[in-house]
């Protein structure tokens, strides 16, 4: 199958934003933005989810659909996935090692988080990813025939079966699995329905070969999903905003949140794709793009390091300024691509 050159960089872009949403709040704590104008930044910033969700769905039904044919397949996907899969296991519990340096809940409740009595605050979109991957293949085994409506169809439920169960049956909301697969920030039953609408999306854009009526179908769904989640909020008391900056709809994740984010999705790729396929971004910008969402995975758990910036300035000054965080922010972040681009090389040798 000929590769889609602007996955890549959408990758990387998701992976940027879940990063991005991380830190920015930083800059209005120093006052370098108001409050108001940071409402605005990690509302849009709150796609990151979705994003990489989708994202990752379409990916996987991209690469894979052509390649399982049989339980044989199944099996065999597995077996080349189970080392992929412990990885993602590792870097959860770096994760939380690394978060413990941090956050006081989770140095002391650090044996309990790393076994998953509980679960952690930072870290835990890799304990979504791991099982979505760890029952993905199977999945498209049975999926990846289907008609493609029937295929939404599923996810439709899939997503309502979760969100349902996780917006109700409050007496369970301290037990660690319902907290996992139906409430948190995020749970696996309603965000496994974005996966399977990233199958959707998948079988759709191979559906057509022409781009013009690829970008209609998907400019057509994302307003549309837009339109009913204004619907939605219009009908909704409160800041909204406010609630979706504070990521007050992400558990489980409401159906405005979900049309929302993922109009907004199709929105941002679309863009993505133009830009990069008529060459109106810098090369250097797609390489950044690309070189992240080549090791998603390292790149997010590197991120994680980067509050170590603060303890470099006082270590090296003694005091701290605007100037000396943001300059040791970047420089951290500079480093930390370094280590990205030499964590390619044994793989680029080997093409």
């Amino acid at each position: 199958m000929q590769r889609i050159g602007w996955l890549d960089s959408s990758r990387g872009l998701a992976i940027l934003m879940l990063i991005l949403i991380h830190y920015v709040g930083a800059l209005e704590t120093r006052d370098i933005i108001s409050e108001d104008v940071m409402l605005g930044v990690k509302a849009v910033l709150r796609v990151a989810t979705p994003f990489f969700i989708l994202i990752f769905g379409f990916t996987f039904f991209t690469i894979f659909s052509r390649k399982v044919e049989s339980m044989s397949d199944v099996s065999f996907l597995y077996k080349k996935l189970a080392s992929k899969i412990f990885y993602i296991f590792l870097a959860r519990e770096l994760i939380v090692l690394i978060s413990a340096f941090r956050y006081e809940y989770v140095s002391e409740n650090l044996m309990n988080i790393l076994l998953y009595r509980e679960t952690s605050g930072s870290g835990e979109i890799l304990t979504f990813y791991m099982l979505a991957l760890a029952v993905s293949p199977l999945v498209l085994h049975f999926v990846k025939a289907l008609n493609p409506l029937w295929l939404l169809c599923i996810a439709v439920i899939v997503y309502g079966f979760g969100y349902a169960v996780g917006s109700n049956f409050e007496h369970l909301r301290e037990t660690i699995l319902f907290r996992l697969f139906f409430y948190d920030v995020y749970p696996f039953f309603p965000f496994y329905g974005l996966v399977l609408l990233g199958f959707f999306f998948s079988k759709m854009y191979s559906h057509w070969s022409a781009d013009r009526h690829r970008t209609i179908f998907f400019l057509s769904v994302s307003l549309v999903s837009i339109l009913c989640s204004f619907f939605i909020f219009m009908r909704t008391s409160g800041d909204v905003l406010r609630v979706l900056a504070n990521a007050g709809l992400k558990a489980p994740p409401a159906v405005s949140y979900m049309l929302l984010y993922i109009g907004v999705v199709i929105i941002i790729v679309l863009i993505n794709a133009y830009l990069i396929q008529r060459s109106l971004v810098p090369e250097w910008i797609v390489d950044v793009l690309n070189t992240v969402g080549r090791n998603s995975l390292l790149a997010y758990v590197l991120h994680y390091t980067l509050f170590l910036s603060s303890f470099f300035i006082y270590f090296v000054f003694g005091y701290a300024s605007k100037v000396l965080e943001i300059s040791a922010f970047l420089i951290m972040i500079l480093f930390l691509y370094s280590i990205l681009i030499f964590a390619e090389r044994p793989s680029s040798r080997k093409k």
